[in-house]
């Protein structure tokens, strides 16, 4: 009976892994975009607001001796940022981010006793945080987290304080400082724009207000929403880059197809006799096998193999 030759099978094979793109699929570039948002890298960003302070205030002095809680103001703010973040497993993410802001948050509070008076008139101005956020990925494009850290903020302070025996006026500028923290989440728009929506909780220290005998502990609560562009970095290629043909998944397909058909083909011998030597067939269908790590791994270098 007649025999196909081992070195035929190989020549065969060999052929196919070396040329898939002759006999199958060309190449094609698939953008990264394809596998899913890219999170990882750095970023930029604008985002506006509302919000309000919740502040307390202690009020002492000759005749006067009061607490108010609840005192505040209310109003916009806006605000510009940038950081990084990096993806650390399939589905969490770890970031940094730091914040520079402008609130206008403007309100008065008055404490009163016999014979004494006191209002106090509060604007808030330039604000700062430098954040930690950790989230997770709900999906490929959507992104649920927790962020906090340090929040500085400047309040400017003013008033007019009558007790008996005469009035004061005042104004200052006092910087305070705390920590800030918030949920959120955060969506893919395009390849580089996100949107986010944030709400976030800050305390800060307790001050007194220069000589006047005025102490206050504010407290605020906004709700953001902004809009960042990601360029990347850290490595990781931007959304919109195109992967070169030789890493597309296509080029792979192609040259497994093409060798299990060569493979195919080449097992469709007629069976050798029991007193048939197999030493051939068994180097046949070692190289074979390395053909198939060929394709399978894009190496064009293949692995020795003995006979």
């Amino acid at each position: 009976m007649k025999r196909v030759s081992p070195l035929l099978t190989v020549a065969a094979v060999m052929a196919a892994v070396s040329f898939p793109s002759g006999a199958q699929t060309p190449p094609v570039a698939i953008p990264a975009k394809d596998f899913g948002p890219v999170w990882t890298g750095f970023y930029v960003g604008a985002a506006f607001g509302a919000g309000g302070t919740f502040n307390r205030l202690d009020v002492g002095g000759p005749g006067l001796n009061a607490n108010v809680n609840g005192g505040g103001q209310s109003g916009v703010l806006g605000s510009i940022y940038g950081g990084v973040d990096y993806q650390i497993t399939q589905r969490g993410l770890v970031g940094l981010m730091a914040e520079a802001s402008y609130a206008g948050f403007n309100g008065s509070v008055s404490a009163s006793a016999p014979g004494a008076f006191a209002q106090v008139n509060q604007n808030t101005g330039f604000g700062w945080a430098v954040l930690l956020r950790a989230g997770f990925l709900a999906d490929p494009s959507t992104l649920l987290y927790f962020t906090g850290g340090y929040a500085g903020q400047i309040v400017n302070t003013n008033g007019t304080a009558a007790v008996p025996g005469g009035t004061a006026s005042f104004s200052t500028n006092n910087t305070m400082n705390g920590w800030t923290f918030g949920p959120g989440f955060e969506t893919m728009l395009t390849n580089k724009l996100s949107a986010k929506l944030e709400y976030r909780y800050s305390q800060f220290g307790r001050q007194t207000i220069g000589s006047t005998g005025i102490s206050m502990e504010p407290s605020t609560h906004v709700i953001r929403a902004g809009l960042s562009y990601r360029f990347g970095g850290l490595g990781v290629v931007s959304s919109d880059h195109r992967l070169p043909a030789a890493l597309s998944p296509s080029t792979g397909r192609a040259s497994i197809s093409a060798a299990r058909s060569a493979a195919a083909w080449a097992s469709r011998r007629p069976t050798p006799s029991p007193a048939q030597p197999r030493p051939a067939s068994t180097a046949a269908a070692r190289a074979c096998s390395a053909a198939f790590s060929v394709a399978a791994t894009g190496n064009s270098r293949p692995r020795h193999w003995s006979a």
